[in-house]
């Protein structure tokens, strides 16, 4: 089975629902059997991380390409492990793991097999998995054993599609899919030769024309600038009925076209934008800069089959007179002057079935051949001998709750509870057995059961691979529990490492001035001159009584509730940096000893008085309340550095030979 490295494995939509969520215990704790790994007992040289290189190309996901320390590993079997063990000084997403080459892949291979040296010096020193990791284990290799069955049961049974399917789906959509519709894709540069009109009392087209235009003649093609189209058209109504033509109303606006020396300004301009293309400027800063269009520099795509008007005879022309790339010399239009620059041109006519096409077609047919496969060993599942039990006394009975077994499968109970959240409620009433029997297959608790079930009873995890990514991923959580333990042990963060980072930091321990306010504010008390002075002084007269911090709150909470304001409780403003206060709050704030509260003070339409509860100056925060941080990080980074040399370090004892892509 060829696989394209980009592209995840293709899941049906039944097997998806179950893949990663199958996490029953159903092997044994201890390590299963499996080959041992065999370590160069002298350690080789490892050389410097690569840049790894990723090539593109397609890959068997089951063919043995590594071999680590004695054991072969498929493409499959290294995305699992590369997913479960730390990699030092490389980055490799699993699903790329395939695409690797050579020097490249055997390098990964060496960090792959580090896991499983370090795994050997945790066991010597006595150290196993916990309960966490004993549950991921067992869900990874579930999961595993999931993609095993999809292959053998739905993949290596789902033929691939014929040259004759695939040419007759196309030929069934050929016109409803792959007809092309006739396209030319251009950039233009507009100047118009019209000039905008309001219409006055007593004017006519002809009156307009003649006195904007220059010329009677041009009646016809005064547009108007609501529509863009002429205002002399003769218009029709919904019957098809033609209609004559609206009286022109005084305010309307007109768009009046020019002639001779009233168009020179667009004849000038257009001229210039011709002129700078030709000295190599690129078409789409000039279209932006002189074109007069909607939507300047931006590709013009005409179809000329589906325009309710025909495209004009010399833009058509100047068109396809043109190479994809090339530009024009300046156009006259009737309704000025343009430049075009030819993109591309498509004929009318069919999509071929070229290679592209023909593998997506390919890849739908697949996908749909994969789903009936998919559904239909679901399907079997549940006619199986001996799967299901359905408990007809519990779906019979007068009275029950979400707690009673509805049904059996394997040895996994499932209740209505579950079978009801399962179907979102939607449970028929009165539920029979037979109706039961035709829901199971597309519920997620008896569909999870049920493949579940067949895992266990075609022995899944008694097969030699399976076995042997168990031994494996057992051996990186024991990798991982060892370069955690060491690595703790190895770092070590002095009070002298501590000061250094402190000061070799000042930027990170910078503590900007702060104030902790509370506010209470009155809203302006009737109108006049004297408005502000008596809202401040009736304030200030209530504070009058305010002795401590709760008295203020309580204040506060009555003026707002009074003011139908809201508010945080007792009028709390924050721990507030000095910058994001403003000039009257920050006055106030300052000329007060701390804790207290600030004269009154018109601020926003109130008056406002805060209560200030502390003063942090600026300055640099104090060594002592920030050092257990600091020594959180350095641990931390210490860590990973230890992490990475015990890698690297246990990498030259792995033995690898490439296999081949």
């Amino acid at each position: 089975m060829k696989l394209i490295s980009s592209l995840p494995l293709k899941i049906s939509a039944s097997l998806m629902l179950a893949s990663g969520l199958l996490m029953a215990p159903v092997m044994t704790a201890g390590l299963l059997a499996a080959p041992a790994p065999v370590f160069l007992e002298a350690p080789q040289p490892l050389g410097d991380a690569p840049e790894l290189n990723f090539d593109n190309e397609s890959f068997d996901i089951d063919k043995p390409i590594l071999r680590i320390n004695g054991r072969d590993w498929s493409v499959r079997e290294l995305q699992y492990l590369v997913g479960t063990r730390r990699l030092a000084g490389v980055s490799v997403p699993p699903v790329q793991i395939g695409t690797l080459r050579g020097d490249d892949l055997a390098h990964v291979g060496r960090l792959l097999g580090a896991h499983e040296y370090m795994a050997h010096r945790a066991k010597e020193a006595g150290l196993s998995l916990n309960e966490e990791q004993e549950e991921r284990l067992r869900g990874i290799i579930r999961q595993y054993a999931e993609t095993i069955l999809y292959k053998e049961e739905v993949l290596d049974k789902a033929p691939e599609p014929t040259e004759a399917e695939i040419q007759a789906v196309y030929d069934g959509d050929r016109e409803t899919r792959y007809k092309v519709r006739e396209e030319m894709r251009l950039m233009h540069i507009y100047t118009s030769t019209y000039l905008p009109y309001k219409v006055a009392e007593g004017d006519t087209l002809e009156s307009i024309a003649l006195e904007i235009g220059g010329n009677e003649a041009l009646a016809d093609r005064i547009l108007s600038n609501e529509t863009k189209r002429p205002r002399s058209e003769t218009l029709v109504n919904d019957e098809g009925e033609e209609l004559v033509p609206r009286a022109l109303v005084v305010g309307e606006e007109l768009l009046v076209p020019t002639e001779g020396e009233k168009a020179d300004a667009a004849r000038n301009r257009i001229k210039e934008a011709a002129q700078a293309i030709a000295d190599g400027a690129d078409f789409r800063e000039i279209a932006e800069k002189y074109s007069e269009a909607e939507r300047p520099g931006r590709p013009w795509v005409i179809r000329p089959t589906e325009q309710d008007r025909p495209i004009r005879e010399e833009i058509h022309e100047a068109f396809f007179s043109l190479e994809d790339g090339e530009v024009s010399e300046p156009i006259r239009t009737p309704h000025g002057f343009q430049i075009i620059k030819r993109v591309s041109y498509t004929p009318s006519g069919y999509r071929e079935l070229d290679e592209e096409l023909s593998s997506t077609i390919a890849t739908n047919l697949q996908n749909e051949k994969l789903t009936t496969v998919s559904q239909e060993f679901i399907q079997g599942l549940f006619k199986r001998d001996g799967y299901v039990e359905i408990h007809e006394a519990a779906l019979e009975a007068d009275e029950f709750t979400d707690a009673d077994v509805l049904v059996t499968i394997g040895s996994t109970d499932i209740t209505r509870g579950e079978l009801n959240q399962a179907a979102q409620g939607r449970l028929p009433s009165p539920l029979t057995a037979e109706g039961l029997k035709e829901m199971l297959p597309t519920l997620r608790p008896s569909l999870i059961a049920a493949i579940n079930h067949f895992m266990d009873a075609e022995g899944y995890f008694e097969r030699d691979r399976i076995k042997m990514l168990e031994a494996a991923i057992r051996e990186s959580f024991l990798a991982e529990t060892h370069l955690e333990r060491n690595s703790e042990e190895m770092t070590r963060v002095s009070d002298e490492a501590i000061s250094q980072f402190y000061e070799e930091n000042p930027l990170d321990y910078e503590r900007p001035e702060r104030f902790e306010l509370y506010s209470a504010r009155l809203a302006l008390i009737g109108e006049g001159d004297d408005a502000e002075a008596r809202t401040i002084s009736a304030l200030a007269s209530r504070l009058s009584n305010v002795r401590s911090l709760e008295d203020f709150k309580e204040l506060s909470d009555e003026l707002a509730a009074t003011a139908n304001r809201n508010q945080r409780a007792g009028g709390f403003l924050g721990n507030v940096e000095r910058r994001n206060l403003q000039s009257a709050q920050l006055d106030a704030a300052s000329e007060i000893t701390v804790p207290g509260v600030t004269e009154v003070y018109f601020f926003r339409g109130n008056a406002e008085a805060l209560w200030v509860e502390s003063h942090t100056p600026a300055g640099m925060t104090p060594l002592e309340e920030v050092a257990e941080d600091i020594r959180e990080k350095l641990m931390t980074e210490g860590k990973v550095e230890a992490k990475e040399e015990m890698i690297l370090n246990a990498a030259r004892h792995s033995k690898v030979e490439v296999l081949g892509n």
